[in-house]
């Protein structure tokens, strides 16, 4: 299994997202995927101060709430990516590879 650090799994998923994102005119796209994109902005950052959080944290208990937050974040965005996906935004190869990345930042806050 990889050691990879949750932080630099979740940068991957952000490039991977925001770098499809980048090549659109989002101001030509409809209200209803703007809105999602925006979400999905949120939620990414919302995970790595979370994420942040978590590994800043003094107690199991602290690091323990953190993973439940963060579990939920993270279930939202997965959700949110794959709505994403349904506006021919992201293909099913990166959908695929953001929803491991993603498994494995969960795996990692158990």
């Amino acid at each position: 299994m990889n050691n990879i650090s949750p932080q630099r799994l979740l940068k991957n998923v952000e490039d991977i997202i925001l770098g499809e994102i980048k090549t659109i005119d989002i101001y030509q796209t409809p209200t209803s995927e703007q809105r999602l994109i925006t979400r999905i902005k949120n939620e990414l950052i919302d995970s790595r101060l979370y994420i942040r959080d978590y590994e800043t944290s003094d107690t199991r208990l602290a690091q323990q709430d953190i993973a439940g937050k963060l579990q939920l974040i993270l279930n939202q965005l997965l959700k949110n990516i794959l709505r994403l996906s349904e506006y021919n935004i992201l293909s099913a190869v990166d959908v695929a590879q953001v929803s491991a990345q993603l498994g494995q930042i969960m795996d990692n806050m158990l």
